[in-house]
């Protein structure tokens, strides 16, 4: 299986693209360069009703959808803690493993529920790929 995702102007690749079986894997002319990372997580504060049932989440209390004002959860969980996503969650951009696909540090987009899970996923990735490399 191939893909090629070549002049797309893609920022960063998303994380299923991981578990494809791919053999040959072409991504030229895109906005892969690091210093472009900061500029597209562009995260913002997160409201308060949704940090108000983060904490509720954290501590096992019980809120009915729709109870405290907010939106539906987001489709998608988390890449931390595999909860499902309130609101926007936070954006990150990171390397991937060396020579996935056959590539050296191609940027996957990460999103998260919360600061804690950010810093915490952060964390791993640097373990991770100091080990792998």
């Amino acid at each position: 299986r191939s893909l090629y995702i070549s002049g797309n102007e893609l920022q960063a690749m998303p994380l299923s693209t991981l578990t494809l079986p791919l053999k040959d894997f072409r991504c030229e002319g895109n906005l892969f360069h690091p210093l472009l990372w900061l500029e597209h997580e562009h995260n913002t504060p997160q409201k308060l009703s949704v940090v108000c049932r983060l904490t509720a989440r954290q501590f096992n209390i019980a809120v009915k959808p729709g109870q405290d004002g907010t939106k539906p959860e987001r489709e998608g969980n988390c890449d931390c803690c595999q909860l499902p996503l309130l609101d926007h969650g936070y954006r990150m951009i990171k390397a991937s493993r060396p020579r996935t696909h056959n590539t050296s540090k191609l940027p996957f987009l990460y999103h998260v529920c919360s600061t804690k899970c950010y810093e915490d996923l952060e964390e791993e990735l640097c373990q991770a790929y100091s080990r792998k490399t």
